[in-house]
């Protein structure tokens, strides 16, 4: 059997497309290869029905995030798929009543009332373990389901009659008003008010379901949660949603896996981290270590000489693929060397004689070399606001806040001493991160206004009085861990995640540079902006 083709590349869009470009290239493909403009070819009937079944899936936002997720083995009974997917449950007549409206010579064909319609699906959560995730199980949940009524056989009316057709709507579910508008007279298509679109009215309602032809019941249901599964993923049980219309297949039931966080082990994509410390003699002299894996306990032979921070890598004892749960990633663990806390008399004197067959470096530190600086001056209350002030400036830079001004400044004191401890950098930064940019917008500052002193973000941070409390260093890949903060939220997409993660790293080089130059007389002083100040309490009413 022939592999199947990619459904992006079936349909000749990127994997970023938007809803109306992957209808525009449906429709496109769909007027090209469809049966009647092209009778007896098999081929464009062949390539007409696989243009139809990428559109079925990409079309659908469930259908599209499972197959980003597992691909083809989402709809063949593969890891997350749990069932396959059947096509021919699609409405298809919905999107060909949409694309090929004039082609066919005007309104669209659209199934009747009285077919059959699949029922909605149902979402619920189950919460799994680290390792459960990693090798997948078993889970049994309860959900309350709805069945068709044994007395009434789903039709809602009272046994011994039947429903009958609504006279409002005549049985079409719908009903058309007339309205006078500047263009003239508009016809508005609605849903029946009176029997809500079934077309149909219970006027003997079942005793037992009420007229709504179900009867809902608790059921325990068993998931199969598929080995290397991840925080957010899905799967999908088939026909466990709610019941079909008019002898339409049942829903599915979409159970999303939230795994708890492991008191060793973090996961990135198939790999796993995790740190374990060694003793100062292991570190130098080498020897075995004992390193946890999702698999049980390895031994490892540590180098003589390894440095703390040291990496190493145990291939395959990662994440299984979800495509394939042969394929494993790898985990990496990084070595710590630890210092004892407490030493007794006998190990503290040989470990002086070890200094000084190695250096003897505690004699050297002790004696100096007489260019030693003297200890920093003790900061005052003032010059804890001023730095204060500087660290909120350079915050407020690098996640772009806008609205940062005397009345919007937070600071965090002791609860006990109500000493000053520093400023709140999370104090009201609602307009950070390109809030209300268009994605395209996103890292153009250079005219991005800001309050206080109505300057630039560019030029604000030139008014940032002194560097020495930050180490840029730490900032260096920050945007990675905010790629990572945001990679399971639903409201930022890849797209608009890649353009702020993009701006926030140009923003760390353009404050690297700052730094570099913070002698430069170019840069501003607070006299410069004190009419700025002036109309922003004026502003506030003080």
């Amino acid at each position: 059997m022939a592999e199947k083709r990619d459904y992006y590349d079936i349909l000749g869009i990127k994997r970023d497309a938007s809803a109306e470009t992957i209808k525009k290239a449906f429709r496109k493909l769909a007027k090209k290869y469809h049966p009647d403009m092209n009778p007896g070819d098999k081929e464009a009937e062949a390539k007409f029905k696989e243009a139809q079944e990428a559109y079925a899936v990409l079309s659908d936002a469930e259908k599209r995030k499972q197959y980003d997720q597992f691909g083809h083995a989402a709809f063949d009974g593969g890891a997350g798929g749990a069932g396959g997917f059947d096509f021919s449950g699609m409405d298809m007549g919905d999107i060909f009543g949409d694309i090929f409206g004039d082609f066919f010579g005007g309104g669209s064909r659209r199934r009747g009332n009285d077919g059959p319609v699949k029922g909605q699906n149902l979402r619920t959560s189950v919460r799994i373990t680290f390792e459960e995730a990693v090798f997948g199980c078993e889970k049994e949940i309860e959900m309350v389901l709805k069945d068709e009524c044994q007395k009434c056989h789903g039709t809602g009316a009272k046994p011994g009659t039947t429903p009958e057709t609504c006279p409002k709507c005549g049985g079409k579910g719908k009903v058309v008003f007339t309205q006078q508008s500047f263009f003239g007279t508009v016809q508005n298509v609605q849903t029946c008010p009176d029997c809500g679109g079934s077309g149909k009215m219970i006027k003997d309602k079942c005793p037992d379901c009420r007229g709504t032809g179900y009867i809902s019941n608790k059921k325990k249901i068993q998931v199969s949660i598929p080995a290397g599964i991840d925080n957010g993923q899905s799967v999908r049980i088939r026909e466990k949603g709610e019941p079909g219309i008019n002898g339409g297949p049942r829903g599915d039931l979409l159970v999303e896996v939230v795994v708890s966080r492991h008191p060793i082990f973090q996961r990135q994509d198939m790999n796993i981290y995790s740190t374990v410390p060694i003793s100062f003699a292991q570190a130098a002299l080498g020897g075995e270590v004992r390193i946890n894996t999702v698999d049980g306990d390895v031994l490892y032979e540590v180098k003589a000489g390894t440095q703390t921070d040291t990496r190493i890598r145990l291939k395959g004892k990662g994440v299984p693929s979800l495509r394939n749960k042969a394929v494993r990633g790898d985990h990496y663990v990084t070595l710590v060397v630890q210092v004892p806390a407490s030493l007794n008399a006998e190990a503290k004197e040989a470990l002086r004689k070890f200094d000084e067959v190695t250096g003897n470096t505690l004699k050297k530190s002790a004696e100096g070399t007489g260019t030693a600086e003297k200890p920093k001056k003790k900061k005052g209350f003032m010059d804890k606001i001023k730095e204060s002030l500087d660290q909120m400036m350079v915050v407020d830079y690098l996640i772009a806040n806008e609205d940062r001004h005397q009345n919007n400044f937070g600071v965090i004191r002791d609860v006990k001493k109500l000493n000053f401890i520093g400023s709140a950098p999370l104090f009201d930064s609602g307009t950070s991160l390109w809030f209300d940019k268009p994605t395209p917008m996103i890292g153009r500052t250079a005219k991005l206004q800001c309050k206080p002193f109505k300057n630039t973000h560019e030029e604000q941070i030139k008014l940032v009085s002194s560097f020495e409390w930050l180490d840029i260093s730490k900032l260096n890949g920050i945007e990675e861990e905010f790629r990572e903060l945001v990679r399971a939220s639903i409201f930022i997409d890849n797209i608009r995640c890649d353009a702020i993660c993009k701006a926030m790293k140009e923003r760390v080089n353009s404050l690297k540079k700052v730094i570099d130059n913070s002698g430069n007389k170019e840069y501003y002083s607070v006299a410069d902006v004190k009419g700025d100040v002036k109309k922003d309490i004026s502003y506030s009413g003080k």
